[in-house]
């Protein structure tokens, strides 16, 4: 965890979607998308980003908005990339949470300055949540549920975000804030 980031900043809903994500988890690995149940899901996906990360770690290709996320952001629609969207990559933290998540394949949390439409938002907090291929261990799809705050990114003291691996033990921990 890096240093003054609190766990307090994970929302109960999201708080809700980690232990939900976490309990479909067999042996230890990611859950695959056909093991959401479609009452569960149906609600998250409407507050989630999907990206298919199951090619080569240079792009993620968006597939699905949630329609409430639609007023907040500028471009990402399905079928659009991280790189026409953003054009970088490397540099960019938001790349570097989604090519995390598919390298390790546990969930990530993390605070980003706001850049879109709607005045008065400073921030998001989104929570990475990765998913496997059905036939492979291998990530190929990341799900980020996305909340918007008026208040700016807590700051720590290594820069711009803040970015913390959310602890994963068992399918029956539960998500406690600090």
């Amino acid at each position: 965890m890096q240093a003054g980031l609190s766990l307090s900043l994970i929302s109960d809903a999201m708080g809700r979607c980690f232990g939900y994500w976490n309990g479909l988890r067999a042996g230890g690995s990611a859950p695959t998308l056909l093991e959401l149940d479609p009452f569960f899901s149906s609600a998250l996906t409407e507050c989630a980003i999907a990206a298919d990360v199951s090619g080569p770690p240079e792009d993620f290709a968006f597939w699905a908005v949630g329609n409430a996320l639609l007023p907040y952001v500028k471009d990402t629609r399905p079928g659009r990339s991280f790189a026409e969207l953003h054009g970088e990559r490397g540099d960019s933290l938001l790349w570097q949470a989604y090519a995390a998540v598919k390298t390790r394949g546990m969930p990530h949390f993390a605070a980003f300055d706001y850049d879109g439409p709607v005045p008065g938002i400073r921030s998001t907090r989104e929570l990475f949540l990765p998913f496997r291929q059905p036939e492979t261990s291998d990530i190929g799809d990341v799900l980020t549920v996305v909340e918007f705050s008026t208040d700016p990114v807590p700051r720590d003291t290594l820069g711009a975000s803040q970015r913390v691996p959310l602890p994963v033990k068992s399918r029956r921990r539960v998500l406690a804030t600090t």
